[in-house]
């Protein structure tokens, strides 16, 4: 089942985000809940950017922007922000996934919000501790 979604009022339960992989393509406006074997299927030919549990139930992935090294900035898909980091200068890398459109905004913690997808085909499979992106 596919339907529209309007980014700016997107919220999901971090229960389901966790037993189920969810495919938001945002140029398209579409979010899709994928069975197990379909994800994996759509999965191919998508680059995995890995997602770290935390002890305190939070998630981490990595951030890299300009020639700074990588952190790990927690991943808040609950915020409609794009990323947030102790710099902002320079292009914007969450793995090996460079976001051509992502803006960044100086702040004291790293995080990734939801906004940072803003522009790809995106598969959140958290359970399996990875977001894949269409690139």
């Amino acid at each position: 089942m596919t339907r529209e979604v309007d980014l700016d009022r997107i919220g999901i339960g971090q229960d389901v985000l966790d037993a189920n992989p969810i495919e938001i393509d945002f140029p398209r406006h579409e979010l899709r809940l994928l069975l197990p074997g379909e994800a994996s299927r759509v999965e191919r030919g998508m680059t995995a950017i890995p997602v770290t549990h935390q002890a305190d139930g939070s998630m981490t992935i990595p951030l890299t922007i300009g020639s700074a090294p990588p952190t790990a900035a927690i991943l808040d898909l609950a915020r409609p922000t794009d990323v947030i980091a102790a710099i902002d200068d320079g292009p914007v890398a969450l793995g090996r996934v460079v976001l051509k459109d992502a803006v960044a905004t100086r702040g004291v913690m790293p995080s990734v919000g939801l906004a940072a997808f803003k522009t790809l085909r995106v598969i959140f499979d958290l359970g399996h501790d990875r977001i894949w992106v269409s690139t």
